[in-house]
């Protein structure tokens, strides 16, 4: 029998055994990612063996939001620490955050909070930060921010609010990145560093590591974000139609074998 040029038959049955292996392989995967969020969703209270696979809203805000208080999203509050730090109004002649006083009508608390969370209570604020330790009062009663950026897993609901919202923000860079054209500027970028057989007794040095130069990277990214927000324009009205949110991350993953 004459073969047309091209593949043969067992040029053929190899391509289909490997296209096979791969959409095996990623089918795997895919259970494998389902089974992690389904895991992570139980994890937050947000969804139940029966609730599989769809979770209700109100499930969902319940595991999330107090019954009884106005939520207050992480963002929300680690930005207010986060205006503390680089807003000039509320540094001294070294750069450094200046104590507060409670209330006043500018370079207090009550303002801090007002201006980046005015829907939401400022006492409710500032004791949601006592409480996770990142501020506190000194003997003279003025209010002093203890660190720049927020220890969202000490409280339980602060940490569900973080887990979702950077959870959300990873998706929707994946799903971007998926449509964008490799070749252009629309890709956003997303790189990860990875070791197949990296020594574990290395793992604390690998978390110190990353803890001091991330915290620095992050710190840098943060700064030049906020020196470019639409709200430091001078042509604020102009600028607001076209400001969007950002975010950049680093994260650390570690999987036994």
């Amino acid at each position: 029998m004459k073969m047309s040029a091209g593949r043969t038959p067992r040029d053929r049955n190899k391509v289909k055994s490997t296209s096979k292996s791969d959409d095996d392989s990623r089918s795997g995967i895919a259970r494998e990612v389902l089974d992690e969020l389904f895991e992570l969703f139980k994890e937050l209270g947000v969804a139940t063996e029966k609730s599989r696979p769809r979770t209700s809203k109100r499930r969902i805000d319940r595991a999330l939001f107090s019954s009884t208080n106005k939520a207050i999203s992480a963002a929300r509050v680690g930005e207010i620490l986060t205006t503390w730090y680089q807003d000039a109004q509320y540094l001294d002649d070294l750069g450094n955050p200046i104590p507060l006083t409670r209330r006043g009508a500018r370079r207090s608390f009550e303002s801090l909070a007002r201006s980046v969370a005015p829907a939401h209570d400022s006492d409710q604020i500032l004791a949601q930060l006592k409480n996770l330790g990142a501020v506190k009062s000194d003997d003279e009663g003025l209010l002093r921010v203890r660190m720049r950026s927020l220890p969202v897993y000490e409280e339980r609901q602060l940490a569900a609010q973080y887990t979702l919202a950077s959870l959300h923000s990873f998706l929707r860079m994946l799903r971007h990145n998926l449509g964008a054209d490799s070749a252009n500027s629309e890709q956003l970028f997303h790189r990860v560093a990875f070791s197949r057989d990296l020594d574990a007794r290395e793992i604390p040095a690998l978390k110190v590591r990353l803890k001091r130069q991330g915290q620095q990277f992050l710190e840098s990214f943060d700064n030049w974000m906020a020196m470019r927000s639409s709200s430091r324009s001078t042509q604020r009205s102009k600028t607001r139609k076209h400001a969007a949110k950002a975010a950049v991350g680093i994260y650390l993953a570690i999987e036994d074998e």
